[in-house]
């Protein structure tokens, strides 16, 4: 045994471990589904862009499709929606405004100016 510091930072540590791998598969599944939709909606596939570097700025980072979402699509990603959690655990919401400064000190240092680029 040990101490109810060691323990409960045991217990944090596992707790992150399952978070993050429960994070990663939804990623790679989201990723994966994303990919999916991208790719049935995207027509000639391979092409390259003739926009230079300058058009492409002022291009908006989404594509509004006119053609309706499958059903079968809309429905799956409507279950991941409802299978996420609905709140945040208590201990991290509280880690996180309590250290909200610290870590936008920390971000600022580490980035700058040039988070923007």
């Amino acid at each position: 045994g040990g101490t109810g510091e060691e323990k409960l930072r045991e217990k944090l540590v596992g707790d992150l471990q399952k978070h993050s791998k429960q994070l990663r598969k939804m990623a790679l599944f989201v990723d994966s589904e994303v990919a999916r939709l991208s790719c049935s909606s995207l027509g000639k596939l391979g092409q390259k862009s003739s926009k230079s570097r300058k058009d492409r700025s002022n291009v908006p980072d989404h594509k509004v499709s006119d053609e309706p979402c499958d059903p079968e699509d809309k429905k799956r990603l409507d279950q991941i929606i409802l299978d996420q959690p609905l709140t945040v655990n208590e201990y991290w919401k509280q880690k996180y405004e309590e250290e909200a400064g610290r870590n936008w000190d920390l971000f600022y240092k580490r980035n700058e100016n040039r988070f923007f680029k």
